[in-house]
Formats: C-alpha cells, sequence, structure tokens
C-alpha cells in the first residue's frame, strides 16, 4: 500500500513512506505475534517456526485445517472495502462527489445492517 500511495510522492517521500509503513508493520506483526505466543502457546510457536514472517511461501508450510469456510462472514467482513470502492468507482462514472456522499453512507448502513444480523444467527 505504502509504495502505491509512494508512487504520489517525491523520490524522498517513496522512500519515506516505504520505510516508515515497513516499520510500522514490522512493529505491529511483533505486538500481534507476542499477543498470540501468549493466548496460543506452544502451537502458534510451531507456526511461526513453520511460516516466513513477511514473504509468502510458494508451497504450503503448514496442514490444512479441517474448518469450511465462513463464506457469509468473509462477505460480510470485506463488504465495507467493495461499498468504499464502489462509491468511488460512482464518482469516476458520474464525475460527481455527491454521488459518493450519498452512496457510502448507504452502503455503511446496509454493511452495519447485514453484520449484525449475521451476528444475531450466530448467538441463534
Amino acid at each position: 500500500m505504502a509504495a502505491g500511495i509512494g508512487v504520489l510522492a517525491s523520490r524522498s517521500g517513496f522512500i519515506f513512506l516505504v520505510l516508515a509503513n515497513w516499520i510500522f508493520v514490522y512493529r505491529l506483526i511483533s505486538r500481534e505475534e507476542e499477543s498470540l505466543l501468549k493466548t496460543q502457546g506452544e502451537s502458534y510457536r510451531a507456526y511461526c517456526r513453520a511460516v516466513p514472517r513477511f514473504w509468502p511461501a510458494l508451497k504450503p508450510r503448514v496442514p490444512s485445517g479441517n474448518l469450511r469456510p465462513d463464506w457469509g462472514q468473509a462477505i460480510a467482513g470485506e463488504s465495507f472495502v467493495w461499498i468504499f470502492g464502489l462509491a468511488e468507482l460512482l464518482v469516476a462514472i458520474t464525475l460527481r462527489p455527491l454521488a459518493a456522499l450519498i452512496a457510502f453512507p448507504l452502503g455503511f448502513l446496509a454493511h452495519f445492517l447485514i453484520t449484525r444480523q449475521i451476528q444475531k444467527q450466530r448467538s441463534v
């Protein structure tokens, strides 16, 4: 993300954005790993040994789990990003920022109602 935004900056700004983002993400990963080690224990420690920290592995490093994906949760979780993207697309097509100012709050409300409904179904 920083590299994508950094393209809009000067050369030194690009380097600063990428390095600052890398430092931030590295510290965030360290903090999350510390928390997960406390809650998950040795199983998470084994996972950390098997999986690279920053770069994706070309081959699976851990066996797949037995759980089936919960597509409702996945769609609800990503709906906010899609709503934002659709609002931006609407602005690009119509060239009217007011369209996004209307679409984004309506989309946010829809996202909130969808996630709330899913949470209610899970608690039943």
